[in-house]
């Protein structure tokens, strides 16, 4: 999967659902690195819901607990991951390739863009994906919480 790499504009985002995820998280983190949870009202984003994923934290950085996924999310990975820890996933390459974007997430207290690139997901993996990982603060200072969004499509798309 193509590296990740810092968004600072709209304009650097590919796909319509990332970047209206991208627009309306800017519009509730104003100058700060991100919301704090509350802020983001699922009733606002209704259209956006089935491709969004949230991730807590925890101990900055040194794990991270699924907490929910939209129902498109489920199907792409195959099986709710609510509460479990990204520690507890199975050592294979997407697993891994989770927690170097989320660590680059925390690390740079920014959004950071993923793809387009095939999946490293194996059930998925004829699979084109794209992704935007979205800091969240309930501090100001710390990323607590990271808001994800994706878009899929069959990786032949991508030749055509």
């Amino acid at each position: 999967m193509q590296a990740e790499r810092i968004i600072e504009r709209a304009d650097q985002i590919e796909g319509r659902r990332l970047r209206a995820m991208y627009d309306y998280w800017r519009a509730k983190a104003e100058s700060r690195i991100g919301p704090r949870r509350e802020e983001i009202r699922p009733e606002e984003i209704k259209k956006l819901l089935p491709w969004i994923w949230l991730v807590d934290v925890v101990d900055g950085g040194a794990d991270y607990r699924f907490r929910l996924g939209g129902e498109e999310i489920v199907k792409f990975m195959g099986e709710r991951l609510a509460g479990a820890t990204l520690s507890a996933q199975p050592r294979v390459a997407f697993f891994q390739n989770m927690r170097t974007r989320f660590d680059a997430c925390v690390r740079a207290k920014a959004p950071i863009m993923i793809g387009p690139a095939r999946t490293t997901h194996e059930p998925s993996s004829f699979l084109e994906i794209s992704a935007l990982l979205l800091p969240s603060s309930e501090n100001g200072v710390d990323v607590s919480l990271i808001f994800g969004v994706i878009e899929v499509r069959p990786a032949y798309a991508a030749a055509e």
